[in-house]
């Protein structure tokens, strides 16, 4: 797919279940969020790996069961990029499994941030 075709793209976010139908059946809105969602494809089309000193904090992925797109085996490798501890949550859903399994994306958010706070040591998870 190429990312600057606006009909490409949309039908494309729509395939991966990330276009509501208030934005797509409004054609003045859709408009509005065209040069994001067409910005987002570019940099997923022509992003390249660069090896890169290793973050020195901790990693919370996350990752759709049922994501074709990008399955939870494509996000593990993000244990290579940090020295810090490293979880990756699988929750159901697609590739935008965050809208169906938001209550568990915040609770997991919920829970690190809690633990911060109640610790004085740097990055205590």
């Amino acid at each position: 797919m190429a990312a600057s075709s606006g009909s490409a793209a949309t039908a494309r976010l729509q395939t991966l279940g990330g276009l509501p139908e208030e934005i797509r059946d409004e054609p003045e809105l859709l408009r509005h969020f065209m040069p994001t969602i067409r910005a987002d494809f570019a940099v997923c089309e022509t992003h390249e790996y660069r090896e890169r000193r290793l973050l020195d904090c901790p990693v919370v992925a996350f990752a759709g069961r049922e994501d074709a797109e990008v399955p939870p085996l494509r996000v593990a490798p993000w244990l290579e990029e940090t020295t810090g501890r490293f979880d990756c949550h699988v929750l159901p859903g697609g590739h935008f499994f965050v809208h169906s399994s938001q209550t568990a994306v915040f609770e997991v958010i919920r829970g690190r941030l809690a633990a911060l706070a109640q610790s004085p040591a740097r990055y205590a998870w």
